[in-house]
């Protein structure tokens, strides 16, 4: 007779990661483009932190135009949560 688990529950169920910490896809499938979306909120929101707030200096370190964060921060409301 099989054993019955209790299924871990991933805290991001849009993707996988592998034993390296790698994002790999499964047969459940993807849904990129939130996935991807993630990932660039999380830059983003990198860049800033180590910018100490700083949005110019942010996106010189993304590699993009101040505006196009700009544009970027309110698509995704992101907000800065570090102290100024």
């Amino acid at each position: 007779m099989k054993k019955i688990t209790k299924k871990k529950i991933e805290p991001n169920p849009t993707f996988k990661l592998d034993d390296n910490n790698h994002m790999v896809l499964t047969r459940d499938g993807v849904n990129l483009s939130e996935t991807l979306e993630k990932i660039e909120v999380s830059f983003i929101e990198k860049a800033i932190d180590y910018a100490s707030g700083n949005k110019t200096e942010a996106s010189r370190i993304l590699g993009i135009r101040r505006t196009t964060l700009m544009e970027k921060l309110k698509r995704f409301s992101v907000k800065y949560k570090g102290k100024i």
